[in-house]
């Protein structure tokens, strides 16, 4: 994951730290004052999906009076604002080495949760979807977000907040319309387009987030979800491509269960990928990278794919004390 190892290593000006930790409302069986903090990274309110796709509900949580752990032992899913409709269990236990790097809490760094909303059953209009959390120390407590489900027919439609974009060799990959030129973009190069049939083959989701804090971007293993910090939504799609290579290189990993062997180290993993950020931003700009960066995601790119090309056989040895950060 591309965490703030980045900014510790070319003294890079990103974005402030996690925002919307706010508290979250009592639910069934709570007690005491509210402990419970967290966010709804997707959807993000007032959110369209069309009827019939699949929609991401991704987030973490902690209890944060709870001591060497989140917690949190249950995470529901339910449409309404009261337990009206029970759509199942969500999976938690995440990686989110954010949330455990902002507040300084290494036992918080598995607190992502993550579910599939089938719209297909929903008729069409707006819905509140509420995320019910459970400490066993207080009971349940809730955060909720409205989303919109719009006719499923409208596939040209680019106002939807979640549409189905395809591989090179025709796997669904579930986006938003404003990543799809940037995902262009990356099957354009020899890499991409090998690199997306992987995970997509076994369902990938990018999509934006406002709750990276400094991060330009992020992957959650397990769910294969990668997450682009939404500061950045107006960046160049190459910019983003080559964001999105970087954490397509640890979904690869993930599909092909690299990630879970133990020769592999968490340096491996990450210097991996920033050779897959370095390769896919010089087929952009050649050998030296973008002559005029225009933002800090410019620059980054620019930075590691130096790093890289001055140092080709010793770049993984440097990675190893370039990026500790990241796998501490």
């Amino acid at each position: 994951m591309w965490r703030r190892a980045l900014a510790l290593a070319f003294g890079l000006f990103l974005f402030p730290g996690l925002a919307f930790a706010e508290p979250w409302t009592p639910g069934p069986f709570a007690q005491g004052d509210s402990s419970i903090i967290g966010f709804i990274d997707y959807p993000t309110a007032d959110a369209t999906v069309k009827q019939g796709d699949k929609l991401a509900l991704l987030g973490w949580v902690v209890d944060n009076t709870a001591g060497g752990w989140t917690g949190i032992d249950e995470v529901h899913v339910y449409r309404g604002t009261s337990a009206d409709q029970f759509l199942g269990r969500a999976t938690y236990g995440g990686e989110r080495p954010d949330v455990a790097d902002f507040f300084h809490n290494a036992s918080w760094k598995n607190s992502g949760f993550n579910f599939t909303v089938d719209t297909s059953s929903l008729a069409l209009g707006s819905y509140t979807l509420t995320v019910y959390a459970h400490t066993p120390a207080k009971g349940w407590w809730s955060r909720s977000v409205a989303v919109k489900v719009v006719r499923g027919a409208a596939s040209a439609d680019t106002t939807a907040e979640t549409m189905s974009w395809k591989t090179p060799q025709g796997h669904s990959i579930t986006t938003v319309s404003t990543l799809v030129n940037a995902l262009t973009q990356l099957a354009r190069s020899t890499w991409g387009a090998w690199a997306l049939d992987i995970p997509a083959d076994g369902g990938l989701q990018i999509l934006w987030s406002s709750d990276l804090g400094n991060r330009f971007s992020v992957y959650q293993y397990g769910s294969r979800v990668i997450l682009v910090n939404a500061a950045h939504s107006e960046a160049d799609p190459r910019a983003v491509a080559a964001a999105i290579a970087h954490e397509l290189q640890h979904a690869v990993d993930d599909a092909l269960g690299w990630s879970s062997w133990r020769a592999v180290t968490c340096v491996d993993l990450e210097s991996r990928a920033f050779l897959a950020q370095a390769w896919v931003w010089s087929s952009f700009y050649g050998p030296f990278g973008k002559v005029q960066p225009v933002d800090p995601l410019e620059e980054a790119h620019n930075a590691v794919l130096s790093a890289v090309t001055a140092r080709p056989a010793t770049w993984s040895s440097d990675a190893a004390s370039k990026y500790r950060s990241p796998c501490s």
